[in-house]
């Protein structure tokens, strides 16, 4: 039921807008407000209260808004209330009542569109094709001391100095400066790579005015420190070194949650990349194979949730350990890249290569294997033979025929006179290779 007059024209315009002002006030109260009624209301209100109505007026016009809102409101009602009314009746807004009403009324808007988002977030962009995303966190994941921090400097380097990437692919950025958060006290040895490598110190930046203060990422004041400083044009790249230090809590708190969200978002709405060091928890027997899988990256499930991209530094070879090898083990974006392998030199430079992979083991059947070929290269061998090498060797008799099939080695059976003048019948073994041999 309408509580508008009628003959809402015949009445003057203060009138009508206390009318317009309390019917707005009705529809706030209702459970499900119909917004175009609402809009069509209000804007009727700003326009007879920024055209119709003189200083005066205006005054007490207030004056009934605010009686009107002292009645039977629900929070949320009121609250939107307020806003609309006092954010529409404010002087610098009177002479612009549309403009007015739709910075008041944006209040109300409910939700929005994919297409709104594409327009803030636009398409997938690659810094480094299929490896480091624009507008993306990523995480670099790894025991202690295999080399995330100098891995991070080395692809500080492609935005310092155009180096190109570790697969050798070019680096089409455009060079500027690298925001570096240190959170280890690892100022000293950083200094000293980027010295060592000739990078531009004065295009290295840190977000506190003490280069030596550790970023505390539950900190507003360095949060605050940070964003500013990652919105800058010239900055190109963000790295956080590491997760564990830049934080408070521990890998499980609520705190580690908040700062990965914090720094996916900061990378969103930066449309940088952004490099996150992190541990990985040790391996143990339950851990099969030699991949790096993402069950082993440390602290709570969401942490990896959140991260779109996240790439492991291992060595699976153990006999080498300075030939580490690095791998996406997790890309919402694009398949997976081939894994690149690394080495640390003397001289604290990087060398990039063939990713390592991790020693076979040399099971019974190889050994078979590796016996019979060397045994059988040159000629075929009585199995009796090779029966008694075998037993020296400590490989069954079973095992060695598994090798036989293996390897495709035939039978020859030969007719062998003896020394007293009777003949027995022997068998040979030989290689595919090797069976037109005379024996």
């Amino acid at each position: 039921m309408s509580i508008i007059p009628e003959n809402i024209t015949t009445v003057n315009h203060f009138t009508q807008a206390q009318h317009y002002a309390d019917r707005v006030v009705a529809l706030l109260k209702m459970p499900d407000v119909d917004d175009d009624l609402l809009k069509d209301h209000l804007h009727d209100f700003v326009d007879i209260y920024a055209n119709g109505l003189d200083e005066k007026q205006r005054s007490a016009i207030v004056e009934h808004v605010k009686t009107s809102l002292n009645g039977d409101l629900s929070d949320e009602a009121r609250a939107k209330a307020e806003f609309l009314f006092f954010g529409t009746m404010s002087p610098e807004n009177v002479p612009d009542p549309a403009e007015t009403l739709a910075e008041a009324f944006g209040m109300l808007t409910q939700g929005a569109t994919w297409s709104d988002m594409q327009e803030l977030i636009g398409p997938v962009s690659w810094a480094w094709e299929r490896w480091l995303p624009n507008g993306v966190l990523t995480i670099i994941a790894g025991e202690p001391g295999l080399g995330k921090s100098i891995l991070c400097l080395r692809m500080a380097a492609c935005y310092l100095t155009g180096d190109k990437w570790p697969d050798e692919t070019t680096n089409t950025n455009d060079t500027g400066a690298v925001l570096w958060c240190e959170a280890e006290a690892a100022q000293a040895l950083n200094l000293e790579r980027a010295r060592t490598w000739g990078l531009p110190l004065d295009r290295l930046y840190t977000p506190l005015s003490n280069p030596l203060d550790d970023v505390q990422l539950d900190l507003s004041e360095h949060q605050e420190a940070v964003t500013e400083l990652a919105h800058r044009p010239e900055v190109k790249l963000i790295v956080v070194d590491s997760l564990r230090g830049v934080h408070r809590g521990d890998e499980n708190s609520s705190v580690t949650m908040e700062v990965v969200k914090w720094l996916a978002e900061l990378a969103r709405d930066s449309g940088k990349p952004i490099l996150l060091t992190h541990h990985l928890r040790k391996r143990s027997v339950m851990d099969i194979g030699d991949r790096i899988t993402l069950d082993r990256v440390r602290g709570s499930s969401a942490i990896i949730q959140t991260a779109r991209m996240i790439w492991a530094i291992d060595t699976p070879d153990l006999g080498n350990t300075n030939h580490k090898r690095l791998s996406v083990i997790k890309s919402n974006l694009a398949r997976f890249p081939e894994a690149i392998g690394f080495s640390i030199g003397d001289d604290l430079s990087l060398h990039f290569g063939d990713a390592p992979e991790a020693p076979k083991q040399e099971t019974q059947l190889d050994k078979a294997c590796d016996l019979l070929l060397a045994l059988l290269d040159k000629e075929p061998i009585k199995s009796s033979d090779l029966e008694e090498e075998a037993n020296g060797a400590g490989i069954s008799w079973r095992t060695m025929c598994r090798a036989k099939k293996k390897l495709g080695v035939i039978d020859k059976r030969k007719t062998i006179n003896g020394t007293n003048g009777k003949s027995r019948i022997a068998y040979f073994w030989a290689l595919p290779t090797n069976e037109d041999i005379p024996f």
